[in-house]
């Protein structure tokens, strides 16, 4: 029972270290995700957006991504996903992205309902 008990407040402890680091983390760069997934930097910029979320930043000919870390994180799981729907083939790989689609939708949503609030609230 102890050991449970420890255990599950290492993995709390192991959490709220991996929030604090992504909280303090500022957004990536193409270089420094491509670095972190092990891939190259062509790959990062052929990945969807549903498959690995960016906002796009910069003017005039030059249009730079940068990534948020949380997003890095997630995006092996979303590689693998996506691959896998790739190989089953029949349109799978399009529903898949049509599902992160709607996953990234409904964040934007709660997002914009939490300034909404924040602001009223001020």
């Amino acid at each position: 029972m102890i050991e449970a008990q420890e255990r599950l407040l290492l993995n709390q402890r192991a959490l709220d270290a991996l929030k604090a680091r992504i909280r303090n983390e500022s957004y990536l760069d193409v270089k420094t995700v491509a670095s972190r997934l092990n891939v190259t930097r062509a790959i990062v910029e052929a990945l969807p957006m549903e498959v690995l979320p960016y906002v796009p930043y910069g003017t005039g000919s030059r249009v730079y991504r940068r990534y948020h870390p949380a997003d890095v994180l997630a995006a092996d799981a979303r590689i693998r996903g996506w691959e896998r729907a790739k190989r089953e083939g029949k349109g799978a790989d399009k529903r898949y992205l049509a599902t992160l689609r709607a996953e990234l939708d409904a964040q934007d949503e709660a997002a914009i309902e939490l300034a909404r609030s924040m602001k009223r609230s001020a």
